[in-house]
């Protein structure tokens, strides 16, 4: 799995930065999230039940992604819905916010859309 920029070699227009924050995430939710999930699995466990568990942990995962997309489960009331917003915040070293992004609902490019890059190992686009 390629990793996605450092924070140095982000692009210099405002896509390309929201771009490699948004891959710096899709980095960050398979590697950890999902890979670590899957090296829980007991080592004696069958090629048959790992696919099954990296298929589970893949969906979940794909399903957080509609949610933060807007896609599912917004309607909280006749006359309500509920919006959730995955926000990056770049922070200096004296953990000041020097640069936001939202990533989700409102991003240069749908989540799960993005979800799918990562799942083929893209994190540089």
């Amino acid at each position: 799995m390629e990793k996605p920029r450092s924070y140095s070699e982000w692009r210099t227009d405002q896509n390309g930065r929201w771009r490699d924050a948004f891959h710096t995430f899709g980095h960050l939710l398979l590697s950890h999230a999902k890979y670590e999930a899957l090296l829980k699995l007991p080592e004696t466990s069958s090629v048959e039940s790992k696919e099954i568990a990296d298929k589970a942990v893949t969906d979940a995962l794909y399903n957080l992604m509609m949610i933060l997309e807007g896609v599912v489960g917004t309607t909280i009331g006749d006359d309500q819905s509920i919006e959730f917003s995955l926000v990056a915040k770049i922070r200096n070293s004296r953990e000041e916010i020097v640069e936001q992004f939202e990533l989700a609902p409102n991003g240069e490019e749908p989540a799960c859309m993005g979800f799918h890059a990562w799942t083929s190992g893209s994190f540089r686009d």
